[in-house]
């Protein structure tokens, strides 16, 4: 059966507001317990005897591909079911094993730690953007997608800040308990205050049909050429941001002699403040720009790819720590420019019943294509570290950093379809 929606949108609640703020501490949560593990590298490297290539494994791919295997399947649970529970049990579940990764003795102990932190994280995202959705009108939407997508950088504030001041005060394995405990708390508020909506509750006249199998979502999505192409250039763009935040503590520590809670401390500056910042400024001037011309919330990402560029440089080759991590504030500004505008017209090209589906086929995409980037630079690291020494991390990074290209084309082009592509 379908059930058809013809009123108009609901009176609009300051409510969705706080539900929105409840949203961006879940994700907040969910990338301090996945990004905790950077600032911590180079003591477990030490502890556990691993190489850069074990340590790019366990930080990119060894999340990435349970990611990726098990985010649909929880992304069609979204779309069928309750997304406020499924979000806070996986709240819970990925918590408690995060306190419990402290536990590890070995590389394939922590690598399967990492493997069911990643499991259970899968019921973060696809279900909030699908409330999202339904809580906010289409002319809001990249802003509040920007707001959420603020939690990426909270998280890495939080999790770069507070796991550098541990590590050094309690070592590494403390800073896991430690950390992971307030997730279990805050999940039962969340059970407690915020309320599933009606979904649909945003469209003037839409129709709420069965909810299709998942190949059709994606043929569906896949047809599309704005798609396509930002599907591509989001990947690499992530590629590259992945492999850099990601290696940007043992790069600072090893070629910089920086300790450990002073690279938190300028990581939570310099991807956690600057990357929120930016991804609020990209939210608020796609959503200005593109109610004139929607082909805004592609060419603002792209004009940000290239003025990334001088500053990347910047913060690779800077002949000293404070050099490099100043340099590396702008380009976390400008990299989250494509987060807010990106989740949007994903949304926007779904059909209502398909939109945490949409959502997931994009993310987890995004996911599994960027884990390869810490690997990739791990292998090059532990490839050129004969010749280079310490600067291997750094060349390494460099080359990956080309990868650019591909992101600034595939967003030019996806921005000459989307007009077609969207549902009006």
């Amino acid at each position: 059966m379908s059930e058809i929606i013809t009123d108009k949108p609901k009176t609009l609640s300051p409510y969705r507001w706080y539900v929105l703020f409840m949203l961006l501490i879940l994700s907040t949560f969910a990338w301090v317990d996945k990004q905790l593990i950077l600032i911590l590298q180079e003591s477990i490297k030490a502890d556990l005897g691993l190489s850069d290539t074990q340590l790019g494994l366990i930080t990119g791919l060894g999340f990435a591909i349970p990611y990726t295997l098990f985010g649909i399947p929880v992304a069609r649970l979204a779309d069928r079911y309750n997304r406020r529970n499924i979000m806070g049990i996986a709240l819970t579940v990925w918590s408690g094993i995060t306190a419990l990764t402290g536990m590890a003795g070995s590389f394939v102990q922590l690598l399967f730690a990492r493997f069911s932190i990643a499991l259970g994280e899968t019921g973060a995202a696809p279900p909030a953007f699908s409330m999202i959705a339904d809580y906010f009108p289409k002319s809001e939407r990249a802003r509040a997608f920007a707001i959420r997508g603020m939690g990426l950088y909270f998280g890495f504030l939080l999790g770069f800040l507070i796991g550098g001041f541990l590590e050094e005060a309690y070592g590494w394995r403390a800073a896991f308990r430690l950390v992971g405990i307030p997730g279990i708390l805050f999940a039962i508020i969340f059970f407690l205050t915020v309320r599933e909506p009606e979904r649909g509750a945003m469209e003037v006249s839409t129709s709420i049909e069965d909810r299709p199998p998942f190949m059709e979502v994606f043929k569906y999505l896949l047809s599309k050429p704005t798609m396509r192409y930002m599907l591509i250039g989001a990947a690499a763009h992530a590629f590259v941001g992945t492999a850099y935040s990601n290696w940007m503590p043992p790069y600072l520590a090893r070629v910089h002699g920086m300790g450990t809670a002073e690279i938190g401390m300028w990581l939570a500056f310099a991807i956690g403040v600057c990357g929120a910042t930016g991804t609020f400024i990209g939210g608020f001037i796609s959503d200005k720009y593109a109610q004139k011309d929607i082909r805004w919330y592609l060419w603002i990402p792209a004009i940000s790819f290239c003025l990334s560029f001088p500053f990347a440089l910047g913060t690779l080759f800077g002949q000293s720590g404070k050099v490099a991590m100043l340099s590396y504030c702008m380009p976390n500004i400008l990299y989250a420019f494509f987060i807010g505008p990106s989740y949007t017209l994903v949304q926007d090209m779904a059909k209502v019943n398909m939109r945490a589906t949409g959502s997931a086929i994009f993310m987890i995409f995004l996911a599994l294509i960027s884990g390869g980037g810490p690997l990739l630079a791990g292998f090059l690291s532990d490839l050129w570290q004969p010749h280079y020494g310490v600067d291997a991390i750094r060349y390494a990074l460099f080359v990956i950093g080309f990868l650019e290209i591909i992101a600034l084309y595939c967003f030019i082009k996806a921005a000459q379809t989307v007009k077609e592509d969207v549902i009006v």
